[in-house]
């Protein structure tokens, strides 16, 4: 995995994410940018459980309530590998539905030398063999918003 902060190589160790709150900007810390270029093939290993879970349970919330179509249904709730073509669908599984699961697989939780707080998923694209994703996060080891 390649892994930037700003425009300077970084190692996924550097960085953390929070329990909570993910994707809101209120703490007045400096503000970055980050970019992780994973492998296609350890993207969707580290994610296809999770992602076949999370199709499984939009099904079942269909059956209650179809209410606006997102890409994933507008796709046919294609298969992990599939989705990596659609960038609406690869955005939306992994900024709104599984974002947790994938920071887990692949950014350390609150490490000692963390220095990055990812705090969103802004871009994500295939470019094979890898999987782009782009997002904002703040310059700040763990606990500096406390």
């Amino acid at each position: 995995m390649r892994v930037t902060i700003g425009d300077a190589p970084a190692d996924a160790s550097s960085m953390w994410y929070p329990s909570m709150n993910f994707g809101q900007f209120r703490w007045p810390g400096v503000v970055g940018k980050y970019e992780l270029m994973i492998p296609s093939d350890v993207f969707v290993g580290g994610l296809a459980d999770a992602y076949e879970q999370c199709i499984h349970e939009l099904q079942i919330d269909d059956e209650f309530d179809l209410g606006e179509a997102g890409p994933l249904r507008l796709a046919g709730y294609p298969t992990l590998i599939a989705v990596l073509k659609d960038e609406t669908a690869l955005l939306d599984v992994l900024a709104n539905f599984l974002w947790h699961e994938f920071l887990a697989s692949f950014i350390p939780i609150s490490p000692q030398d963390a220095k990055f707080m990812i705090n969103s998923i802004d871009h994500a694209k295939s470019r094979e063999p890898y999987v782009l994703i782009q997002g904002r996060g703040y310059h700040g080891a763990p606990g500096f918003a406390s």
